[in-house]
């Protein structure tokens, strides 16, 4: 067996990532890591959580092991640099063999994007250890792997192939987790979106608020350009559907998914307008009473990412050629624009009488089984009628009725 001479350096040609091997102090490392997090509340909101007897047992054993002198396998950092041009020079640094200077330089620019992509548990078992005998785990050594890519695309494949297979968490922290990346993507780039964890509360309080999950299945829904998504199937297997080496046509992908959610929440906005006084009676509970209710379920959000989808791509077995996509996807942005134009210039009760919210309320009700596939189909209908008619909608009464 030959010995490369690069002993800390690959080219992942097929995900456009830079591979740096290195091994560190534990406790730089985790110095390193908690700063990362700090805008984040900590590494606690990243661990899956651990429950059963036997889930304990073994990171008691694995943080005893370590303060015996264990070595663990590599823990995998994915890095996303603030720029372009900021990823070049961390790449030639590690392109010159310049390690040193590559963390240096990670250190005193701190990336856009920094997440664990493999090892939360093994992280946790060191921070563990360091509590318990800082003094030990001080001359203690771990092997790390950097993963640094220009765009979230690139890395979420990387996590999606490193953590396949393992034992599922609940679905909603495991999408959180794996799509790490396209979140903080979604919060830098669309200033209307406000994205919120599991831990954060429940139920937003005005338009632009989504749980990640649902973002995150939006997302589904955009790529497969369908409003039904069997979520716990596509995390097992996206890695395949996300193949790197097309990356060009995935980042216009995501490009237009942002897009596309730039155009919810500008929506959400104009319909969030229409707001009930505050207290006021709710005669037979009724779901849509303002608004911001709308995109206050989950199938409307679904509904709409997914119609504008066909709207733009065409019907899933259709393959549109590049100029028509960049056509379908403009002619989408002007008519919702459109729309939203022509509600800003509405009084907030005109808003309301626009909207039609009994009507939709009465489309929805009345359903004993798979009401959550109906109303994804009856939200990806109105919206498909709302793309196409955009300003020339005399009310959402027509898309209701779809």
């Amino acid at each position: 067996m030959k010995i490369a001479q690069n002993q800390a350096l690959l080219n992942d040609q097929r995900s456009n990532c830079l591979s740096v091997s290195m091994i560190v102090p534990a406790a730089s490392y985790l110095n390193f890591i908690r700063k990362a997090y700090d805008d984040r509340g900590g590494i606690e909101g990243q661990r899956a959580p651990l429950k059963t007897k036997t889930a304990i047992k073994i990171r008691g054993r694995m943080v005893d092991d370590l303060l015996h002198g264990a070595v663990l396998p590599p823990i995998v950092i994915g890095v996303v640099p603030t720029s372009s041009d900021e990823a070049d020079k961390l790449k030639n640094e590690a392109v010159n063999g310049n390690i040193q200077a590559l963390v240096d330089r990670l250190l005193a620019v701190a990336p856009a994007q920094v997440a664990i992509i493999d090892g939360m548990q093994r992280t946790t078992a060191l921070l563990e250890a360091s509590d318990k005998d800082a003094t030990r785990m001080a001359s203690h050594d771990v092997r790390l792997e950097l993963w640094i890519g220009e765009n979230a695309n690139s890395l979420i494949y990387r996590m999606l192939v490193l953590n396949s297979g393992q034992v599922p968490w609940d679905i909603k922290r495991q999408l959180e987790t794996v799509y790490t990346f396209l979140l903080n993507e979604i919060r830098q780039r669309v200033a209307d979106v406000a994205v919120y964890k599991i831990e954060d509360r429940n139920r937003r309080t005005s338009s632009g608020e989504y749980q990640s999950s649902i973002i995150i299945e939006g997302y589904f829904a955009f790529t497969s350009r369908k409003p039904f998504v069997d979520v716990k199937e596509r995390v097992a297997e996206d890695f395949a559907r996300l193949d790197a080496t097309e990356s060009a046509a995935d980042g216009t992908n995501l490009e237009r998914f942002i897009e596309v959610l730039r155009l919810l929440a500008e929506l959400d906005k104009a319909f969030s307008r229409y707001a009930v006084a505050r207290g006021a009676a709710n005669e037979g509970n009724a779901r849509f009473l303002e608004g911001r209710d709308v995109f206050s379920t989950r199938a409307a959000i679904i509904g709409f990412v997914s119609a504008a989808a066909v709207s733009i791509y065409g019907e899933p077995g259709f393959e549109l050629d590049p100029v028509q996509i960049a056509a379908n996807s403009i002619d989408v942005t002007n008519s919702v624009m459109g729309l939203i134009t022509l509600l800003d210039a509405k009084m907030p009760e005109e808003v309301g009488t626009f909207l039609e919210l009994e009507v939709l309320e009465e489309r929805l009700q009345g359903r004993t089984g798979g009401v959550g596939d109906y109303e994804r189909e009856a939200f990806y209908r109105a919206f498909l009628s709302l793309i196409k008619h955009g300003k020339g909608l005399p009310s959402l009464l027509p898309c209701w009725r779809a």
